[in-house]
């Protein structure tokens, strides 16, 4: 199954600190059974960046509490290494682009048909658009 996950980032202060609000993921397709997954995953996060100058690698380490994809809580914690481009296609939007490595805490569904909660690691690609004000 394919997912893309979005969340929005609003800037507390001149350090790069956000507070992260996640609403919107889209699927390729629902569960094999039919069960349409939850595309309105609600959550709240903090994120911290080291952003210093376009072109070069910097850090982004970022935490998130939300509903997933099956309706159940999920914590996730990620650290990424990206590269930003200053406004690459259009005058409005700095683009990003890197991988995160992600710890995770999520419900999960056993051999047995139960469900239980389990820690996950992953390594996916990130990217990020930064509107210029």
């Amino acid at each position: 199954m394919t997912t893309l996950y979005a969340s929005i980032g609003v800037y507390a202060d001149e350090a790069n600190r956000r507070i992260l609000f996640s609403g919107l993921s889209f699927h390729e397709k629902d569960l094999d059974n039919g069960t349409k997954l939850n595309e309105y995953n609600l959550g709240l996060g903090y994120e911290q960046d080291y952003f210093t100058e376009y072109g070069k690698f910097y850090s982004t380490y970022h935490t998130m509490a939300l509903n997933d994809s099956n309706r159940n809580f999920q914590i996730y914690a990620a650290g990424s290494r990206s590269i930003r481009f200053e406004k690459p296609f259009n005058p409005w939007f700095d683009i990003s682009v890197g991988l995160a490595g992600v710890i995770s805490v999520k419900k999960m569904r056993q051999d047995n048909g139960e469900y239980h909660y389990k820690p996950i690691a992953l390594v996916a690609p990130v990217s990020s658009f930064y509107i210029i004000h």
